[in-house]
């Protein structure tokens, strides 16, 4: 499903105002004129959107992409025709648009201080992680320096004044 997906895109990124356009179910067909088009651009997308936020392979081109293929379609007079006619395609492209949307601004426009926030946050779980997981051997080996540390001071501690002034 992922390889028809981004065939999908990568045709739809080609298409210019005048260009027909149909979906044999999954598969995008060219120069082909079909009312029948928001199953297989809601699969498209949705497929699309699946790899954008499960893996981090270039996800900025396909969000460009998806954006530029946006563009396209609106600007396509089959598309706005039959947007016009048809509710349906209406509530989905406006579904896909609010995705597209709101993963343009997760993944490609994020401030600065929001990166320097996801780094901070990101190191400070990797440190928890390491004290937490630290090896028993490591732990035992502090708690035996701790305690030889310890006592190594209370002895010196008895041996020397430590500056109360005592009766005879």
């Amino acid at each position: 499903m992922n390889k028809i997906a981004i065939d999908n895109i990568n045709n739809l990124l080609n298409i210019n105002d005048e260009t027909k356009f149909m979906f044999n179910g999954k598969e995008l067909i060219l120069d082909r004129e079909s009312k029948d088009i928001e199953y297989g651009l809601y699969l498209t997308f949705n497929e699309i959107f699946y790899i954008i936020n499960n893996t981090n392979d270039n996800r900025n081109i396909l969000l460009r992409n998806i954006n530029n293929v946006l563009d396209n379609l609106y600007e396509n007079e089959q598309f706005t025709n039959l947007l016009d006619d048809n509710d349906n395609l209406k509530n989905t492209m406006t579904e896909i648009c609010d995705k597209a949307d709101f993963l343009t601004e997760k993944y490609m426009h994020r401030g600065l201080c929001s990166i320097f926030m996801d780094e901070i946050f990101s190191r400070c779980i990797s440190y928890s992680k390491s004290i937490v997981n630290r090896p028993h051997w490591l732990i035992d080996f502090t708690k035996k320096s701790v305690k030889s540390d310890a006592s190594s001071d209370s002895s010196e501690s008895d041996d020397e004044d430590d500056g109360f002034i005592k009766e005879d």
